[in-house]
């Protein structure tokens, strides 16, 4: 990928933010960088989720046109009227649009950067072994061989010291192969919000248990609206469903989005037991 340019990007999506703003556009973002008093802050749907030169452009319209648009339109367009989903349709589009909820996100670029120096040094070793095997094959290229070793040393700490450019390259579609072949092999699930209560969004909005993704319990969960969530399991049974949500789920899911969260957390509306979920989780002092 190219530098990334000045455009305004959104790491979360416009549309999936309208789903947890009010009829004005406005919705609530907690800080959990800033100090009790100033945590809650008010703001439009549109800006609460960007930031200034995030990706390059063609990455921004990439993610708009190949993952949010299929999305929209197949899945959460549909799940808004009420209509059914189609499965040659809706799998792959939310596939693709998990996986990019997943990666586009800053806790992206840390998982990135937390997994890099070990891959980097398998991808050294093998590169080494293989060089030296040819060396040996081949003793007349050796000054090519050494000099293919250094340009690609140069090129591993290149991206050790900045690994942005994996980063972008993680959020398109036919990347990380293994989570796109298990998701949709899941079991799919809507879960209807009841109109008095809400879920809440988080910047880690892909939440996942510990087990990982393919073991018998593994789960992921994705708000797409206050009133909606998208939840996979591995359980034995249809692929899709839609049901009203219980309220331990409701409960679950609001404290592992505030558990989660790396700094901000969205809402629609401002109510206390999300301060108390804030003590409780994430020590957050009363204002």
């Amino acid at each position: 990928m190219s530098k990334p340019d000045n455009r305004n990007n959104h790491w979360l999506p416009r549309r999936l933010m309208r789903g947890f703003a009010d009829a004005q556009g406005m919705l609530w973002r907690a800080d959990l960088s800033a100090s009790a008093q100033d945590m809650f802050k008010r703001m439009g749907y549109k800006t609460a989720s960007s930031e200034r030169g995030l990706y390059p452009d063609a990455l921004e319209d990439a993610l708009s046109i190949q993952v949010e648009n299929a999305f929209n339109h197949h899945v959460l367009d549909r799940l808004e009227a009420r209509e059914s989903l189609h499965l040659d349709d809706a799998l792959p589009a939310i596939t693709d649009y998990v996986i990019a909820m997943r990666t586009r996100v800053h806790a992206g670029l840390d998982l990135v950067r937390q997994e890099l120096p070990g891959v980097a040094s398998r991808l050294r070793e093998r590169m080494g072994r293989e060089l030296d095997q040819a060396g040996q094959l081949a003793p007349e290229n050796h000054d090519q061989l050494e000099a293919f070793r250094e340009a690609a040393d140069r090129e591993f700490e290149r991206h050790l010291q900045d690994s942005t450019d994996i980063w972008h390259g993680t959020m398109l579609p036919n990347m990380l192969p293994l989570s796109r072949a298990h998701l949709p092999k899941m079991c799919w699930t809507v879960l209807d919000v009841p109109v008095h209560m809400q879920l809440l969004i988080g910047d880690v909005p892909v939440l996942r248990t510990e087990q990982g993704l393919a073991a018998p319990q593994g789960a992921v969960v994705l708000p797409i609206s206050s009133r909606m969530a998208l939840r996979a399991t591995n359980e034995p049974r249809p692929w899709f469903t839609r049901r009203p949500i219980r309220n331990t789920e409701l409960r679950d899911i609001n404290r592992t989005t505030i558990a989660q969260a790396r700094r901000y957390i969205f809402f629609l509306h401002k109510e206390k037991w999300i301060a108390k979920y804030l003590r409780e989780l994430r020590g957050v002092p009363a204002a």
